[in-house]
């Protein structure tokens, strides 16, 4: 017989069994004709019936070998993390029967002890924590060997006068080393900062000469902090620099720029520069702030508090782009701040964020305060006279321009004569 598809009217497709060999042979008609579906569903019921004991039991049989199988593989891991654990602590025991002062021989036990508990971590797919000590200059003590059989190593830093606490990582196997966590120390024990950015600015007197909010980076967490600048006259030949939370040749090179490049007389005083809660800042994008800092507490002017100030200082007092500037805007700018001192971006990139206002500023000399030229940035000169509306007020609108021509390092000249900015002499 053969099979014969046709198409119903609802567009399924039926088979239809033939019997006609012997019409197609000699001519004759079909001898028989059975609709296909009927017959297709009792041959499957019949071979269902059939194969599905031979499956069950054939199911049954692998799914006892696989039991058999993994019953056999725990018991050869349990064997093999048995034999790890007794090398660990045999390992140990040596290494606390050794002689403290023969430390060849104490390194060498060390080394094997923590070999033996890698493998036993390993082995057991358990997490090991080696708690070690570190050294004045922030390495791990002991043998370097420690920290390449480790796949993590992490420094649990903070002041001991401060409960914050920083875990940074400098050795990730499975994820990036940049990554930081900010913790407090209480009661129960360390808990987790969320928004450690308002921890820290939590109790920041407002408006006190002296202070400057920077954003600065811990990996890809962007953190405002509180920089505290304060000044004072010396009383010996030679005026100290202290500082607190900053790298100490960073301060001197701040301070150098800040008298030679904006004119301050910082050789007469003391500075001293803090950071609020015990943080450690190593990236250049707080010399802005600790500059500003510094100039607010000698001039004895407040900064204004909804203002945040993220760059770099030059040796030539200019101000330099950071990384990551929108994602520091974006803290700034979540924690309600309403205005960023940032450098001049000579390329145009990812769009500022709307609700804070960026003042872009080229050098240091720009985003000096003075006292008559509060909220005006830019304009950093004491002989500048404020004015509410240079469109309105034609001389204002002459300083305006001066001014302007001065930032530009142009010169103004009007149809009429006056004096120079800065100049006694007068000019045609």
């Amino acid at each position: 017989m053969t099979v014969r598809y046709h198409t119903r009217t609802d567009s399924t497709i039926v088979p239809d069994y033939v019997c006609q060999n012997d019409g197609i042979s000699n001519a004759r008609p079909i001898c028989q004709h059975l609709p296909g579906a009927a017959l297709d569903t009792a041959v499957a019921d019949l071979l269902l019936a059939t194969l599905t004991p031979l499956a069950l039991e054939v199911a049954l049989t692998v799914t006892g070998e696989l039991a058999a199988h993994a019953e056999h593989a725990d018991a050869l891991r349990a064997a093999h993390v048995t034999r790890a654990q007794h090398a660990a602590d045999q390992a140990r025991r040596r290494y606390l029967a050794v002689d403290p002062g023969n430390r060849l021989v104490a390194d060498a036990l060390e080394a094997d002890w923590n070999a033996r508990l890698r493998e036993l971590a390993k082995s057991s797919g358990i997490s090991v924590f080696l708690i070690g000590h570190v050294t004045k200059e922030g390495a791990i003590a002991g043998p370097r060997v420690l920290e390449h059989i480790v796949d993590t190593v992490l420094y649990l830093e903070g002041d001991r006068f401060q409960s914050y606490r920083l875990l940074r990582s400098v050795k990730n196997r499975f994820g990036a080393t940049s990554e930081v966590g900010v913790f407090e120390m209480r009661e129960r024990g360390m808990v987790e900062i969320v928004n450690p950015s308002e921890a820290f600015l939590a109790e920041r007197m407002v408006n006190a000469p002296g202070s400057a909010i920077a954003v600065t980076m811990e990996g890809t967490r962007p953190l405002l902090v509180e920089i505290q600048g304060l000044t004072s006259p010396t009383s010996f030949g030679n005026p100290r620099r202290t500082p607190n939370g900053i790298d100490f040749n960073r301060l001197l090179l701040t301070v150098a720029v800040m008298t030679r490049r904006v004119g301050l007389r910082l050789g007469e005083q003391d500075v001293f520069v803090n950071v609020v809660s015990g943080l450690s800042i190593s990236e250049p994008a707080a010399d802005l702030a600790v500059a500003v800092a510094i100039t607010s507490s000698m001039r004895n002017n407040p900064v204004r508090a909804e203002t945040v100030l993220i760059g770099e200082v030059g040796l030539s007092g200019e101000l330099r782009m950071v990384g990551q500037m929108p994602a520091r805007l974006h803290e700034a700018e979540k924690l309600g701040f309403k205005q960023a001192i940032v450098p001049r971006r000579l390329r145009r990139g990812e769009p500022w964020p709307s609700d804070i206002q960026v003042v872009e500023v080229r050098s240091l000399r720009q985003a000096r305060y003075c006292p008559d030229n509060t909220g005006h940035f830019g304009l950093g000169y004491e002989a500048y006279t404020h004015f509410t509306s240079p469109i309105r007020r034609y001389p204002d609108l002459l300083v305006h321009r001066a001014i302007t021509a001065v930032l530009a390092a142009k010169q103004y000249k009007p149809k009429e004569k006056w004096v120079v900015l800065g100049d006694g002499h007068v000019r045609q």
